[in-house]
């Protein structure tokens, strides 16, 4: 009788499967919406609209929706004007969970000989500190918690990292399009979480690819490059505070999704190329990471050819087609996910965590303000959780208007014109927003709102 009971035991163990791996897939973009006010936005509506009709129609095995992670150039190569129609376009990407904005910066000169190192560092922290002013008044690059926090991922101009962009001619010093040897520590102690700028043309590539590092800097150019100044990101080995380089795949086809600019059009044979790249935290082979760049505004976006790569028909076979195979819960799941989604789950895999990597989407850096706060006034955020919130409006719109999550129209709104100064009650009408949320406009607005959840 025991034999008889063990055969369909037998059969049922013969049939289970091992867990399965797990896609991280991240979709990066040099994101430069050059022109004047009126072209830029132009593009940026292009991107957003568009992309959100066709992002709605697919899902990972976490029912999230393709993210894409936009690395918004900063001046020199935008004007503040246009760079702040952009960034109110873009939050509504991120407030419905589409997308996230990061920092691209592009500076130097065709030839950096022409000028000393200290004034390559200058104007790059200029440019730094002019950013993160400019891109926090939007919430972008800014992390909604009791203490905000400046943070973002990184994409250099040019792939020229850590001035690594070297022409040897004219002359035996010619480096473009940056000039700062020191530009790890730099990005870093300004807030960097990561770079995202690899793989890339040579020689700006680093010594080894297909894997994620930590990079010490030192005076040298390109200080990824010497082996004595990498540190592979392994489960269970020391955190560095180091910046991390988080690397796509170094296939060909990672370059880039455009036709007739950088290779084909999107498609599952390069999808099979990039997982077949096994980029992962070494000691964890079942979390895949797939990130892919593109140059999102580089090309005549009204071309059908360029429309259809990126919002088209293409793309939905693409997403159909990565969807089928690599979500099918047995062998694979897909997760998409944002930059700093992307570095969040890395880190859990560095502690050594495992399971599903959904549950680490905000592991050590929390979601923007412009992910909670949907705006089109510019503000400062200084306190936020999921009880109170306290932001300063920092422009002259003759009104508020402002969606908040993880809040009701019952919330209570307090105002005040002085930091320190009385508070009293908000004349603001308020009302559920779009998707249940608290909703208020004041047409007689005031400097500082106070808002807290009812109980």
């Amino acid at each position: 009788m025991g034999f008889r009971f063990l055969v369909p035991f037998l059969m049922v163990v013969g049939t289970v499967h091992a867990d399965p791996k797990h896609i991280i897939f991240a979709f990066v973009d040099h994101f430069e919406p050059y022109g004047t006010i009126e072209e830029a936005d132009q593009m940026t509506s292009v991107w957003v609209d568009d992309y959100i009709n066709m992002a709605a129609k697919h899902t990972d095995a976490d029912g999230r929706h393709p993210i894409h992670s936009y690395f918004v150039v900063a001046w020199p190569y935008i004007q503040i004007e246009q760079l702040n129609s952009v960034l109110n376009k873009l939050n509504t990407t991120t407030y419905t969970g589409y997308g996230e904005v990061e920092l691209h910066i592009h500076h130097g000169l065709p030839d950096e000989s022409l000028r000393t190192g200290q004034e390559a560092t200058e104007e790059l922290l200029y440019i730094l500190s002019l950013a993160k002013q400019n891109f926090n008044a939007h919430g972008a690059l800014l992390t909604a918690e009791p203490e905000p926090r400046t943070t973002f991922g990184f994409i250099h101009g040019m792939w020229a990292l850590d001035n690594s962009r070297y022409m040897g001619e004219p002359n035996p010093d010619h480096y473009e399009y940056c000039g700062v040897k020191r530009e790890l520590d730099i990005l870093k102690s300004e807030g960097a979480y990561a770079d995202f700028t690899f793989p890339a043309p040579t020689p700006m590539n680093t010594i080894v690819q297909d894997v994620m590092l930590y990079a010490q800097d030192d005076n040298s150019s390109a200080s990824y490059n010497k082996s004595s100044n990498i540190f592979p990101v392994g489960v269970g080995w020391p955190e560095r505070d180091n910046l991390m380089l988080i690397q796509g795949p170094s296939t060909r086809t990672n370059i880039g999704v455009k036709p007739g600019i950088y290779n084909d059009p999107p498609g599952l044979r390069r999808m099979d190329s990039w997982v077949n790249r096994k980029v992962c935290v070494i000691g964890n082979d079942d979390w895949i990471f797939v990130k892919v760049y593109t140059h999102g505004c580089a090309a005549d976006l009204t071309d059908p050819d360029v429309w259809d790569s990126y919002f088209g028909e293409t793309t939905d076979e693409f997403y159909n087609d990565i969807e089928a195979k690599y979500n099918d819960g047995i062998n694979w799941k897909l997760h998409y996910v944002s930059s700093r989604e992307m570095y969040n789950i890395i880190k859990a895999a560095e502690a050594g965590y495992i399971g599903d990597p959904n549950s680490f989407r905000d592991f050590t850096l929390l979601p923007y303000a412009n992910m909670v706060f949907l705006t089109n006034n510019q503000y400062r955020l200084i306190n936020y959780d999921k009880r109170s919130a306290w932001i300063e409006i920092l422009d002259n719109l003759e009104f508020v208007e402002i969606s908040m999550k993880h809040y009701s129209a019952n919330a209570i709104i307090l105002e005040s014109n002085n930091e320190g100064g009385p508070i009293e009650l908000s004349d603001a009408t308020k009302d559920s927003g779009q998707y249940n949320e608290l909703h208020f406009v004041d047409i007689t607005p005031s400097k500082f709102y106070y808002i807290l959840k009812s109980n």
